[in-house]
């Protein structure tokens, strides 16, 4: 894939992510007195978040896809790329976790529980949103472009 192939691949999936992010976000601030329809609303957009990381990492990570050509145009920032590796693993599992502490919220007790989805959960976002900037920093150093205003 093209430089200019894998920057618009890139950035339609920072688009889908951010988009998904945002769903997340609207869900765990939805009042938790809705019981169970919180719980599958905020599941719903985990679930959606995990496919959109998904569909994210297999494009970039791919043998032609974005980082495969900032490792090609500037090895020096080889190592960051291992970083935003990492972090595409880290995050899967984060979201992995919080899925599996929503499943396991006792019926009788959603609010107790709902305070450490959701502290959980603006801890992952958090992160996605910094892993969003240092990726656009990557290819900002990498090719000089700033993917940032492709989302």
């Amino acid at each position: 894939m093209g430089d200019n192939e894998a920057l618009s691949a890139a950035g339609r999936h920072r688009a889908v992510l951010l988009d998904a992010a945002a769903g997340l976000e609207f869900a765990i601030a939805s009042p938790v007195g809705r019981g169970v329809a919180w719980r599958e609303l905020v599941d719903g957009e985990l679930h959606r978040l995990r496919g959109a990381l998904a569909d994210h990492t297999k494009a970039v990570e791919s043998d032609d896809g974005l980082l495969a050509d900032i490792v090609h145009q500037a090895p020096r920032l080889s190592n960051l790329v291992k970083l935003m590796r990492k972090d595409h693993l880290e995050m899967d599992a984060r979201i992995g976790e919080i899925i599996h502490m929503v499943g396991a919220v006792p019926v009788d007790e959603p609010e107790e529980a709902s305070d450490e989805i959701r502290n959980a959960t603006l801890e992952l976002l958090g992160k996605l949103s910094r892993h969003r900037q240092k990726g656009a920093d990557l290819v900002y150093r990498a090719f000089n472009v700033d993917i940032g205003g492709l989302d």
